[in-house]
């Protein structure tokens, strides 16, 4: 694991991190999602922020900063992609 994902111990500066590393057409796909497409991105960014950010017990900081230090893997990925499609799309909960 590189120094800049140790340091990562807030859900904030791993979204800012996921921002700075997306394309501008990833990022206008987020901005025009809708709320389902969340779940959708389990397999795929889910698992990237789970293995880029040491979820798997590696690092209990932003396990904690997630909800929990003994939040799993999967929920913890899945707080930090909400809260990346919030960011990028802050209308996207409104009514639900």
């Amino acid at each position: 694991m590189d120094e800049e994902n140790k340091l990562t111990e807030t859900v904030d500066d791993a979204v800012n991190i996921l921002v700075s590393e997306l394309s501008e057409e990833d990022q206008e796909a987020i901005k025009n999602g809708q709320p389902e497409d969340v779940i959708w991105q389990h397999f795929n960014l889910g698992m990237y922020v789970r293995n880029k950010f040491g979820l798997w017990g590696k690092n209990p900081a932003l396990l904690k900063d997630c909800g929990h230090e003994f939040m799993d893997a999967d929920g913890a990925s899945a707080v930090i992609v909400f809260k990346l499609f919030e960011k990028l799309n802050p209308g996207l909960w409104k009514g639900y």
